[in-house]
């Protein structure tokens, strides 16, 4: 009866085991196109720690330009479109993702806690807290920036 159960264990060890090892890595899930659903910013995730973002209607602080109307000033934010290429990691053992990249001539360091959900990946932004869920989007999906009708 011993013999049986030590058997059973480690068969169920075995299974366990088995299950682990194909257990796919952060590295690897990460790998590929995510984009939000609001259409504002997406990452490309490739080997060797890469990483292209993609932007749409990105505003910079304090920037855009002034219109007068009716006597009151208002500021016109102008929206931006824009890419950046840069370098990620990945720490698995607390769930930290680093991505560092360059835009207008600025560096970056964004740091976030990630999970992946459902098959999504979502983000925590170290410093606000905010969390935003990311969705897999193919290799021949293109995001596209939400459209707005002109005043």
């Amino acid at each position: 009866m011993k013999k049986k159960i030590a058997v059973c264990l480690v068969l169920a060890l075995a299974v366990t085991l088995l299950f682990a090892a194909c257990a796919p890595t952060p590295q690897e899930q990460i790998l590929g196109k995510w984009a939000d659903s609001f259409g504002t910013r997406s990452f490309e995730f490739k080997e060797e720690g890469k990483v292209h973002l993609t932007f749409y209607r990105f505003t910079l602080p304090k920037t855009g330009r002034f219109q007068i109307l009716d006597s009151l000033i208002s500021l016109v934010n102008q929206g931006l479109t824009g890419e950046a290429d840069g370098s990620y990691t990945i720490d698995k053992e607390t769930s930290k993702l680093a991505i560092t990249y360059t835009i207008f001539t600025k560096t970056i360091q964004d740091e976030y806690t990630f999970a992946f959900q459902d098959g999504n990946l979502v983000l925590t932004d170290k410093e606000d807290g905010k969390a935003t869920t990311y969705f897999p989007q193919s290799a021949d999906t293109t995001t596209t920036a939400p459209t707005t009708a002109a005043p």
